[in-house]
């Protein structure tokens, strides 16, 4: 599940940066922090997500 959800953001990333690449580029650099930090911070949310690690 977590997989689709990454997959449909950096396809909707994608095809916002194709139609708009001033807005698209924000995006994406957000979207990369924001995956970044999620990342990092995965052991402390994946529980309270009940996904567990």
């Amino acid at each position: 599940m977590t997989t689709i959800i990454i997959y449909l953001a950096f396809f909707a990333a994608g095809y916002i940066w194709g139609r708009f690449p001033g807005v698209g580029s924000r995006i994406t650099a957000g979207l990369v922090a924001a995956g970044a930090w999620v990342a990092q911070q995965w052991d402390a949310i994946a529980p309270m997500l009940g996904l567990g690690n």
